[in-house]
């Protein structure tokens, strides 16, 4: 836990070059890994030309991957050179493709047949009760007249008939049916017509007889005899796909494809192969246990001098949602402050201000409860959602109603002059820590005399002016605060010669009017305070107004649900806003290589083979002898 970041980790794992798909997969795995070449001088192989391989797979996926089961990964495999891997998984695909390829032909028949049964189901059941039609004789009708059932979208224009064509139109919500009895020219011609309109000609097999109620049951019949063979045909494909490994072999491709992606070139020699980068696993916890039971060696040297290390983050837990705000400007330099952990008390301050409502506040927590995983930046309306419930409380805010808890401070509408002054009073104590986190980093990078020398003057000035409201003793200290400031500048600008003094008092008008800007600024959170008890005012009076029984519940609990999807997201854009632009401004410009971890592929779960748990791997000595070092065991 630390204000300030640090580099990451330089790591290297020597194992052997068939080793590199299953070893780079093992690192990712742990979430610790940014693969990086060690650089110049480093003899760097190029992994095979896959690309004819990859596009012959392709070719099979393309015509298969709709049958195939998800990927699987297996570590514990024979050593192999990557073509070799890629080869054998070719051809146990192509092995595959050819004993399941009936049952895939089979299997799309059945899908094509059982659609035009469902689509002549839907026509069926759309006739006017009572109908006699029998599409037996529409479908047998010659050899002077022929007839066609044709299905078009339901929004589908349907030019008019010849008179000599006798046409049934029914209508669904999806499908516009046209049964056409006429001339076979005739039909063909308005067939090939109403085809540039999407119509689509539906055959009537010939077993189709008897009314609408027949036809339809013998069409039920049908389709339940069509998925119970389409079943057994899918069967028959995951019967084969377990015989032939099709799982393993598409985890095989899909390794590959990820590190070829990734990993293009690799630092190898005759017998080893070398794979580098940066992690965050600074004790050396995390990646020896990761391939404890592998022929690896892993070690931890000084980094390639010529490598700029990314950034890490060192905070709690608790703080690390709020690491967002930083990241939205940049991963914060070597000498640059991390205000996450202050974040963690800032944001839900200015939030649960705005939004001061015991039981919208709790609903906004709940909101980032559930979602949390789903969308992660929303596990920031929990403390939130917790704030602007206590604020509730001292605003006796519940639902919009006033009257349910008594206001433990004061009620917004009645005192509005002390709502916005509060949030000034805030504003002023953030900026004053943002210019002590500026004075820190010009410390950390040893120029702490000449912040004490300028800007120190500033914010004893700054101190004065905000104590002139308590005391008249304060002037003082801002008058002391303005000499301090142009006499530190003069003398930061002395080779400027004469020129010095008038750059001195400009720079102070810059920065003292930008100060001044900042701080009242922070009014808005009051502001928006106010208008969210303006707005649950204007609720509970269109809810009294409707009375109090089901009709005044609904338009209250609707007025809450519009307050809480509007204000959220007002509130939440007006406090990233005061973050970057009034807090952020005098110390973070996110000048840092941030340290993105590599993510592993995409698999459902490991194989059997694999599945021992991670502390029975750490124990396991490598299938050569050669087991994992501790840190600094290679050298």
């Amino acid at each position: 836990m630390s204000l300030r970041t640090s580099s990451a980790r330089w790591f290297e794992v020597l194992t052997l070059p068939e080793l590199i798909p299953q070893a780079v997969e093992r690192l990712a795995r742990t979430g610790s890994v940014e693969l990086e070449s060690p650089g110049v001088g480093a003899p760097a192989v190029a992994l095979p030309d896959l690309r004819e391989r990859m596009a012959e797979y392709r070719r099979v996926a393309e015509r298969y991957e709709n049958y195939w089961p998800e990927p699987e990964f297996v570590t514990e495999t024979e050593p192999e050179s990557v073509a070799a891997t890629l080869d054998r998984a070719l051809a146990t695909l192509s092995a595959w493709a050819e004993a399941a390829d009936r049952h895939v032909n089979a299997t799309e028949g059945i899908r094509r047949d059982r659609e035009e049964f469902r689509l002549l189901q839907s026509f069926l059941e759309s006739l006017e009760e009572g109908s006699a039609l029998d599409l037996e004789r529409v479908a047998r009708a010659g050899p002077s007249l022929a007839g066609t059932l044709l299905v078009l979208p339901a929004d589908a224009e349907v030019p008019a008939m010849a008179r000599d064509v006798l046409v049934q139109t029914v209508a669904t919500s999806r499908h516009r049916y046209l049964l056409l009895l006429g001339e076979p020219a005739t039909i063909e011609t308005l067939r090939e017509r109403l085809g540039g309109r999407r119509a689509r000609a539906i055959d009537i097999p010939a077993w189709l007889s008897g009314t609408p109620g027949v036809a339809l049951a013998t069409l039920t019949d049908r389709i339940a005899e069509l998925d119970e063979r389409e079943r057994s045909h899918q069967q028959a494909i995951a019967d084969l796909s377990r015989e032939h490994g099709v799982s393993q072999a598409l985890g095989e491709v899909r390794r590959l494809e990820w590190l070829v992606e990734r990993m293009p070139n690799v630092p190898m020699s005759q017998h080893f192969a070398w794979v580098t980068g940066w992690t965050d696993d600074w004790q050396g916890t995390t990646l020896p246990p990761a391939l404890s039971d592998y022929p690896a060696l892993i070690d931890f040297p000084k980094p390639p001098p010529d490598k700029e290390a990314p950034l890490l983050l060192h905070n709690p837990k608790w703080a690390r949602p709020f690491e967002l705000f930083a990241r939205l400007i940049g991963t914060p330099g070597r000498n640059e402050a991390d205000p996450s952990m202050a974040l963690a008390l800032v944001v839900p301050l200015m939030f649960g201000y705005m939004f001061g409502d015991v039981g919208q506040g709790l609903v906004l927590m709940a909101a980032g409860w559930l979602l949390r995983h789903r969308v992660p930046p929303l596990r920031l309306l929990i403390p939130g959602g917790a704030a602007a419930a206590v604020f509730g409380g001292l605003f006796g805010s519940v639902f919009s109603l006033e009257h349910l808890l008594p206001a433990l401070w004061v009620h917004p509408m009645t005192h509005p002059l002390v709502v916005l002054a509060v949030p000034i009073a805030f504003g002023a104590g953030l900026l004053l820590f943002s210019m002590g986190l500026e004075g820190l980093q010009e410390a950390w990078l040893g120029r702490f005399r000449n912040w004490l020398a300028v800007d120190a003057g500033l914010v004893a000035m700054y101190i004065g002016i905000l104590a002139t409201f308590w005391a008249t003793a304060g002037l003082w200290l801002a008058l002391l605060g303005l000499g301090w400031f142009l006499a530190g500048a003069n003398w930061a600008r002395r080779d400027q010669g004469w020129l010095a003094p008038a750059s001195a008092f400009g720079e102070l008008a810059e920065r003292g009017l930008r100060l001044l800007v900042n701080t009242l600024s922070f009014a808005r959170v009051g502001a928006f305070s106010l208008a969210h008890a303006g707005l649950s005012q204007a609720v509970t009076t269109l809810a009294s107004a409707a009375g109090f029984g089901l009709m005044g519940g609904l338009v209250l609990a609707l007025g809450n649900a519009v307050i809480i999807a509007l204000e959220g997201l007002v509130v939440s854009v007006q406090t990233t806003r005061l973050v970057l632009f009034e807090f952020f401004v005098r110390f973070l410009h996110g000048g840092g290589r941030r340290f993105e971890p590599i993510s592993p592929p995409a698999a459902r779960a490991l194989v059997e083979g694999q599945g021992e748990n991670h502390a029975a791997m750490e124990t396991r000595a490598g299938p050569n002898g050669i087991s994992a070092s501790t840190p600094g065991a290679a050298g």
